[in-house]
């Protein structure tokens, strides 16, 4: 979807997976984004290739030095977006904080990626994903029954979802009312909130119920409708030893769903009887287990039961449903197959995200800086910057920014 962020530059500090996929949307989107990574210890620069940089410019800067800030400066008064996800005050004691940055850019949009947010108590603490779940009450929800842990997801939720998605969300916006007004933003992106927003819909269905989902299946946090506590809302083994989705969360679906596995209709009482769970999981284990995972699949298209397999990544790639929509794509060299991007914009075109080694894009960058080959033979001396030295020059990166 390379034409729809045409012209937008971001510069980003590379960190963690929250950074890494929100550079990694914006470059899908068709931004430019030129990633700043540290200088290693030898001053060499790494051979591999790292695919969540893809559709990256990837320069290598020492941080910590004089000279390196300065060059930050020049880069930010070309670019549109900075993104950092730093512990707070980091990028204040590299002299990169926004009131430095907007010295040369005032109407930069900053995007400051924490677990727990800028300000607050936990502001300063470690942690990763599954920390910020359990902070936002998230956490708490995942699991069968309320006598056993939580069970951990992987990091989709607040690295991804609250890190990157909700970030790019918000960047988007501020560069829709700089547009409109000239005004530019500083971001504080907590995963920690943004998790607990994602969550609005939950708080919602605990306090008062919603459409089709009675307040009573929520009488406890953890083992609700939605965890799998419900036997009409979970994942059932196959005559095969597959596995197969059932989410007949409405009564009158579940109905449907009993008549077509030839159940006797009284379970459709049990849907809101949590008492009766029990025994509705164990008919509906053993009448599911009679059954292929094929034939299920064949019997939910047939008569639209709410019934989908379980796949594994290597099953999507292969799966009809994905081929035909072009779920996934090839990058880098060697090919990898990843994730196309979503959702499908009418009229975008998708974008080939390029792979770069680290420091690829260090020596370019700085001559459309105005470096000279000699101040970047004195900086790579001092290791200051590091360079791919197989690198070459390129022009025009730094001169499609929006404004």
């Amino acid at each position: 979807m390379s034409n729809l962020l045409e012209g937008l530059t971001v510069l980003e500090f590379r960190g963690r997976a929250p950074v890494d996929f929100a550079g990694y949307l914006l470059a899908d989107l068709g931004a430019q984004v030129i990633s700043i990574e540290p200088v290693q210890a030898d001053g060499e620069v790494a051979n591999s290739i790292d695919l969540l940089q893809a559709g990256r410019k990837r320069i290598s800067l020492n941080l910590k030095s004089k000279a390196a800030q300065q060059i930050v400066y020049k880069l930010a008064s070309k670019i549109d977006v900075l993104i950092e996800g730093f512990r707070p005050g980091v990028m204040e004691r590299l002299g990169l904080g926004p009131t430095h940055v907007r010295t040369y850019k005032p109407n930069i949009v900053y995007a400051r990626i924490t677990g727990y947010g800028q300000t607050g108590p936990y502001s300063t603490r470690a942690g990763h994903d599954l920390n910020y779940l359990a902070l936002s009450g998230v956490l708490n929800v995942f699991g069968r029954d309320i006598k056993d842990p939580p069970a951990p997801p992987i990091n989709l939720l607040a690295d991804i979802g609250a890190g990157s998605i909700l970030t790019v969300n918000s960047i988007l916006a501020a560069l829709y009312r700089r547009d409109r007004h000239g005004q530019g933003a500083v971001i504080d992106s907590s995963m920690v909130d943004g998790v607990s927003y994602m969550a609005t819909h939950t708080h919602i269905l605990q306090n008062q119920g919603s459409r089709g989902i009675p307040k009573s299946a929520w009488d406890s946090e953890r083992g609700n409708i939605l965890s799998g506590a419900a036997p009409f809302y979970d994942v059932y083994k196959t005559h095969d030893g597959k596995e197969v989705s059932v989410s007949c969360i409405e009564r009158a679906r579940f109905s449907g769903f009993l008549a077509a596995f030839e159940l006797d209709p009284k379970w459709a009482d049990a849907h809101d009887q949590r008492g009766q769970w029990k025994e509705l999981r164990d008919v509906l284990t053993q009448r599911i287990r009679e059954m292929t995972l094929e034939q299920l699949d064949e019997l939910a298209a047939r008569l639209d039961l709410d019934v989908a397999p379980v796949l594994s990544f290597s099953e999507m790639i292969s799966s009809p449903h994905h081929q035909a929509r072009h779920t996934f794509r090839e990058i880098g060299n060697p090919s990898v197959t990843l994730p196309a991007p979503a959702p499908r914009v009418d009229g975008a075109t998708l974008r080939d995200l390029r792979t770069e080694r680290q420091g690829q894009s260090t020596r370019e960058i700085l001559r459309q800086l105005g470096y000279t080959s000699e101040d970047l033979n004195a900086f790579v001396a001092q290791r200051i910057i590091a360079m791919d030295p197989n690198a070459d020059d390129n022009d025009g990166v730094l001169a499609r920014n929006r404004t």
